[in-house]
């Protein structure tokens, strides 16, 4: 396919800083912003274009293939390069996936992998880790390292289990085996620096990428026990721990998957969230929603932005008035200070129908200054901006989820007609530049 094959039309509002990218029906894929710089497929070819004005910098002449996505980005970049999947992964089991490597500079083909069965991969630095752990797949469940400038394969090891797997500083941390074993890896050798097991490798993991590996925070959760152990990633001992066990009529139930930053932790239990911070003490403070469900097994039920917690809820089964007020809604309380918090609904504009400020299924990106929010509904897809816990504008939301942007703008999806259209809204009031082949705009509603 050839690389000018379809053309793109740019509208800008150099005064505003928003700018809109429109081309034909289906062919636009879901940015990812790095630096400043936006990557995205279009028609197949991974593009990248500035942040501040739309302009495209360069446009791969290498046809990745006519891919399908989710709603989130599949771009992955690691040092000077970008990882284009052929299809999405699934924690839990094995989906046949090839990767394509291209350099981030412009866009060139690195190399290309075989189709196989992948439960998931990560990159970091120079080195990708991907590892396979569905035991329905025929042949050994594993993880592997691959050379990001060749895809020479540097190390593989096999396992009879693999559990949770992250990469960070030039080390692999796996869970693995039936008799549970934590360990980190040298990811460019494959060689073990550290293990603990039983007990002390339960649970769930979760890392924040620091300045360096010192500043690396890994946490593991034990859910038999409720405790929480930051552990030190160079020597594998622990640095603090903390009991979280809560008094519930569902009991304590706790994962490690959710971190908001270097100094913050949002485990979860059935009618409270608990944020701990700073990581060298894991002080926590608590969070209530009365008679709310938390949905803390959701990987986006939870967002903090500023100095707000957010997170998704819906009301209890308990409620008399479940049946009038069922779905999903989103939770909000202020961070810091002393004692518990309790976790109320959104500030909504007059006017708006109790049954739009819900929704089936509720996703949150966290902005710098604002939380973007889509509810899913019967009769649509509605998308909010937040700020302050109060709602300040919503629309209709499309395909893909917002991408924030610096300077308080936002990237969004809209179809009209013949056409996508990529667009630059700004954050506050929701406004953006109108694409020039869109005969249907659409506006914010306050």
């Amino acid at each position: 396919m050839p690389n000018d094959a379809v053309p793109l039309t740019v509208t800008r509002d150099a005064a505003a800083a928003l700018w809109s990218v429109s081309t034909r029906r289906h062919l636009l894929g879901v940015p990812l912003v790095d630096g400043e710089e936006v990557l995205l497929l279009v028609d197949g070819h991974l593009t990248c274009l500035a942040a501040a004005d739309g302009r495209q910098v360069w446009r791969s002449p290498d046809w990745v293939g006519e891919i399908e996505y989710p709603r989130s980005t599949p771009l992955t970049v690691a040092g000077d390069y970008v990882l284009v999947p052929s299809g999405t992964t699934a924690r839990y089991s094995a989906q046949p996936v090839a990767l394509v490597c291209l350099r981030r500079a412009d866009g060139g083909l690195a190399w290309r992998s075989d189709t196989v069965p992948l439960s998931g991969y990560q990159a970091d630095g120079q080195t990708l880790v991907r590892w396979q752990r569905d035991k329905e797949v025929d042949g050994p469940r594993y993880i592997e390292a691959v050379d990001l400038a060749d895809g020479r394969v540097l190390w593989r090891h096999e396992h009879d289990l693999i559990d949770d797997v992250l990469v960070a500083h030039g080390r692999v941390f796996a869970r693995t085996g039936n008799t549970v074993t934590l360990a980190a890896l040298d990811a460019r050798t494959g060689t073990r620096l550290w293990r603990r097991t039983g007990e002390q490798a339960r649970g769930g993991l979760a890392a924040v990428r620091g300045a360096g590996i010192r500043k690396t925070v890994l946490l593991a959760v034990s859910p038999r026990s409720g405790v929480v152990t930051r552990i030190d990633p160079v020597t594998g001992a622990d640095l603090v721990s903390r009991r979280l066990s809560g008094a519930s009529r569902y009991g304590a139930r706790w994962n490690g998957k959710r971190l908001t930053g270097p100094d913050a932790w949002v485990g979860f239990g059935r009618l409270r969230v608990r944020r701990l911070g700073p990581l060298d003490s894991l002080r926590k403070q608590t969070f209530y929603a009365p008679l709310q469900e938390l949905y803390w097994y959701e990987d986006d039920a939870v967002a903090e932005v500023t100095d707000r917690l957010y997170a998704v809820a819906k009301v209890d089964l308990g409620d008399p008035d479940y049946r009038r007020a069922r779905g999903k809604r989103i939770v909000s309380a202020r961070v810091g200070g002393l004692g518990p918090r309790l976790l109320t609904g959104l500030r909504w504009p007059r006017g708006v129908p109790r049954r739009e400020r819900r929704g089936s299924f509720v996703e949150l990106t966290p902005g710098p200054r604002h939380l973007f929010a889509v509810l899913h509904r019967l009769d649509g897809q509605g998308l909010i901006s937040v700020r302050d816990n109060r709602v300040r504008w919503r629309r209709p939301a499309h395909p893909g989820l917002p991408v924030p942007l610096g300077g308080d703008r936002v990237l969004v999806f809209d179809d009209c007609g013949a056409h996508d259209h990529l667009r630059v809204l700004d954050a506050e009031t929701g406004l953006g530049a109108e694409p020039q082949v869109c005969d249907q705009p659409s506006s914010p509603t306050a």
